[in-house]
């Protein structure tokens, strides 16, 4: 099987060629899909999409409607259709490069959604001493740019998360939580944490650099240190079982949380009520962070010394 220029396999190419062509990939189908996707948002959903408005309480229908939509393409644009074309380059086998067609037990399933549970607390904690930072005076206006996204995040997500019943929490689920968990790890730990593994010779490295690039570029800065450590736990999972099934299960089960509890108690009471997650006194944090690892310890047991059960 022949490409232009003959870029097939792409993994077998300078580090500088995997990344030009992983960075016109994005580029060229995020441009082209998120600009189709708003056109054909405005058609299917009428004119006055245009003039939403994220303070307001509640949205229009079409308003709340077209949010979901380009949420979603959005997501497919720039995560998931990126990262399988770059996928097919490196290998030309998308499902061998992802490593999905490894079969996971299901022990080691229920592993994983414990441990995404068990990193809850911890990430609670560290998002509670990350949304306490302060920035010297002569950087007020990052300060400022970074509240304002926070803010405008805060808004969007108020309005992404409602949902009037059973079946739009069900779609809600499938926007918010598998979309995403699918598209970020193709890219992110699917392609660039193995490109990075190839090109740096490091395993744990390579995690630690795509977790912060992972943080980083949600543009959630009062957020940054819990993303970034889910960002090592799903990188881990993907470089100890070479199976992206494992970190996307992490990653949907995370997404999940809050998109239910939103449903039962609103999105507000959330927010608010954070603080609730965190277990007072040094026992509790100490347990906070000995589980997670404990439970990741097993994980890594278990793909290094092989299946023991």
């Amino acid at each position: 099987m022949g490409v232009p220029g003959g870029l097939l396999p792409l993994k077998s190419h300078r580090p500088f060629i995997q990344l030009l062509v992983a960075l016109l990939v994005i580029l060229v189908i995020s441009s082209l899909v998120l600009l189709l996707s708003m056109l054909t948002g405005r058609i299917i959903f009428g004119p006055s999409v245009s003039e939403i408005d994220l303070s307001s309480e509640m949205l229009a229908p079409s308003q709340s409607s077209y949010l979901k939509f380009i949420q979603t393409m959005s997501q497919v644009s720039i995560f998931l259709l990126p990262g399988l074309v770059i996928s097919w380059f490196m290998t030309g086998n998308i499902k061998g490069w992802l490593g999905l067609n490894k079969t996971v037990h299901p022990v080691m399933i229920a592993m994983v959604i414990l441990l995404a549970l068990a990193c809850i607390p911890l990430t609670s904690l560290t998002g509670l001493i990350n949304s306490e930072m302060e920035f010297p005076g002569w950087l007020h206006f990052v300060e400022k740019w970074m509240q304002a996204k926070e803010e405008e995040a805060q808004l969007l997500t108020s309005h992404l998360v409602y949902a009037s019943g059973t079946w739009g929490m069900l779609l809600n689920l499938f926007i918010l939580a598998i979309v995403p968990a699918a598209g970020e790890e193709i890219l992110f730990r699917g392609v660039i944490q193995q490109m990075m593994q190839k090109w740096l010779n490091s395993g744990i490295i390579a995690v630690v650099l795509t977790a912060v690039l992972f943080s980083t570029l949600h543009f959630q800065f009062y957020g940054f240190l819990p993303r970034m450590i889910l960002g090592i736990v799903f990188g881990l999972l993907f470089l100890w079982s070479k199976s992206l099934w494992l970190p996307f299960i992490a990653h949907m089960v995370n997404n999940s949380i809050p998109v239910v509890l939103s449903y039962f108690s609103g999105w507000d009471n959330i927010n608010e009520n954070a603080v609730d997650y965190i277990p007072a006194g040094f026992a509790p944090i100490i347990v906070m962070i000995v589980l997670p690892s404990a439970l990741l310890y097993v994980i890594r047991d278990y793909y290094r010394q092989g299946a023991w059960f």
